[in-house]
């Protein structure tokens, strides 16, 4: 998967400017197009501990989703509109995209 050079960044722990600095010296792999700088996330060079910690943010990011949605669509499968209350699985996942961007 293709991440931005910002989201590479985020994922990293280290700044937007870095990690330019770092592809432009080749230090961390990724391609230009368009004038953007684009990612692999396979190849992002991650230290054991920050790949330990994505895979548990994934999966807690998964379990708030798997556990909002299937009550919600139940729900609301037989009604015309949506309501607020139907996004909530959407503030959820964005509490939690916050506190992946904090750490």
């Amino acid at each position: 998967m293709e991440l931005s050079l910002k989201q590479a960044a985020t994922m990293m722990g280290i700044s937007p400017r870095t990690l330019r600095d770092r592809l432009a010296r080749g230090d961390v792999v990724g391609a230009k197009r368009g004038g953007r700088w684009f990612v692999d996330s396979h190849r992002m060079p991650l230290t054991e501990v920050q790949r330990i910690s994505m895979q548990a943010r994934a999966a807690e990011i998964r379990g708030v989703v798997e556990a909002a949605l299937p009550s919600r669509a139940a729900a609301t499968r037989e009604r015309k509109h949506r309501s607020v209350a139907d996004l909530d699985v959407f503030r959820e996942a964005r509490n939690v995209a916050a506190s992946m961007r904090a750490c």
